[in-house]
């Protein structure tokens, strides 16, 4: 699984910029629709030999719900985390950054095994796209926000603490 990864990683590093048709232009979920009808095999191959950050996304969307593979919020989300630093190294300003935040801020929401339900960390994901993404991205705002409160209505006391030290720490 880990020489995967690193396939994944170094192919996407490789050819990230030519995966997107115009630099800022934005990404919708739908857009993303268009890889859900591939096998496994053959998103594996366009992920690792070709660097389709797509096709890494519904990977990790499949991982993430066991569609087709054994589920697995691990591997779900070092895939996000792969689109996320691809789409930062080049500075792409693209929806692939926002949604991959998006479903990951969803891995700890949900607690997608192995992964722990983490409210605090399922709030800290939705803030980034709320805060980062604007205009510049498509993104379906609404269902942000509300992920963004669910986990903020259902911290314990503690986890509010926790949560305003860490906002305070961050930049």
């Amino acid at each position: 699984m880990l020489r995967i990864l690193f396939l994944i990683a170094f192919n996407i590093s490789l050819s990230a910029c030519s995966n997107f048709s115009q630099p800022g232009a934005a990404i919708t979920e739908q857009q993303l629709a268009g890889h859900e009808t591939l096998s496994i095999d053959t998103l594996t191959v366009k992920v690792t030999e070709q660097g389709d950050l797509t096709a890494t996304m519904e990977l990790a969307r499949r991982y993430a719900l066991g569609d087709g593979v054994e589920q697995n919020g691990e591997t779900a989300l070092r895939l996000y985390q792969v689109v996320i630093k691809s789409d930062y190294d080049y500075n792409v300003l693209s929806g692939y950054t926002a949604i991959a935040q998006t479903r990951i801020g969803r891995l700890y929401l949900d607690g997608v095994s192995p992964i722990k339900q983490d409210f605090i960390e399922a709030f800290l994901w939705f803030d980034r796209v709320i805060n980062r993404h604007g205009q510049h991205v498509s993104v379906d705002n609404e269902a942000v926000l509300r992920y963004h409160n669910f986990a903020r209505l259902n911290m314990t006391d503690a986890e509010r603490v926790e949560l305003k030290r860490r906002l305070k720490q961050s930049p």
